[in-house]
């Protein structure tokens, strides 16, 4: 779509989003895959016990998914910097922020909610949601592209990944519905909003400075949640 608009900017973009999606996949689908046997073991065995298996899974991913792409929000613009060549560092920091939230929003479908449609047996649910996130973003990017270029991509992913999540939540709650850790949830926020508070303080532009700021980051934020037990961390 972006050749047939003659979009610019489309190294940078693909640049981008495949660093945003490795980096995003590495961490979400590793949690994923440790807890994933425990969640299907349980629901094949003794239902009971399934409830107690996916409650620690929902509040580390809740726990983890908020600062991953918050964080990485936040430092784009020096990830960019440090990670993508010259040709790239003026355009890919303007759509990574995007990418991150609609990795997030993506990352709330295929490991949350997709887990217990896949657990019910309801592939077509599954993929029927996937065939409207896909046609919701393909209609978006013809609108989007030709107006507003690689923001407008990104923007298309971020709405289209939205649509996944809250089709997904829909269908989860239909069967019964899951365990929320909204106490989690709060207490993430809470920590990412000190993690930025601190990142205002301390300026970008070189590895060093990055190294700097992820530590800090993961510093203050491994302390509001040791702190409050976040998704029992600490205990």
């Amino acid at each position: 779509l972006m050749a047939a608009f003659a979009v610019p900017g489309l190294g940078a973009y693909g640049a981008a989003a495949d660093l945003t999606q490795q980096a995003f996949g590495l961490v979400f689908s590793a949690l994923f895959l440790a807890w994933f046997p425990r969640l299907v073991s349980a629901w094949e065995g003794d239902k009971a016990a399934y409830p107690r298996q996916l409650q620690p899974y929902l509040q580390a991913t809740v726990a983890l998914m908020p600062p991953v792409a918050a964080g990485f929000a936040l430092v784009s613009a020096d990830v960019a910097h440090v990670l993508l060549g010259a040709a790239y560092q003026a355009d890919a920091p303007r759509v990574m922020p995007w990418l991150a939230l609609a990795a997030l929003l993506g990352g709330v479908r295929m490991y949350v909610s997709d887990v217990p449609l896949h657990l019910h047996k309801r592939l077509d649910l599954q993929c029927l949601i996937v065939g409207l996130c896909g046609a919701c973003g393909l209609a978006l990017n013809v609108w989007l592209l030709p107006r507003f270029g690689i923001v407008g991509a990104a923007w298309s992913a971020v709405a289209a990944n939205a649509l996944g999540a809250g089709l997904g939540i829909w269908q989860v709650q239909r069967l019964g519905g899951m365990p929320w850790p909204w106490r989690d949830l709060a207490i993430s926020l809470l920590g990412v909003a000190l993690m930025a508070l601190v990142w205002w303080w301390v300026p970008g532009g070189t590895l060093l400075r990055l190294i700097l700021r992820v530590v800090l980051g993961a510093a203050v934020f491994g302390a509001v949640a040791l702190a409050t037990d976040l998704a029992g961390g600490r205990s």
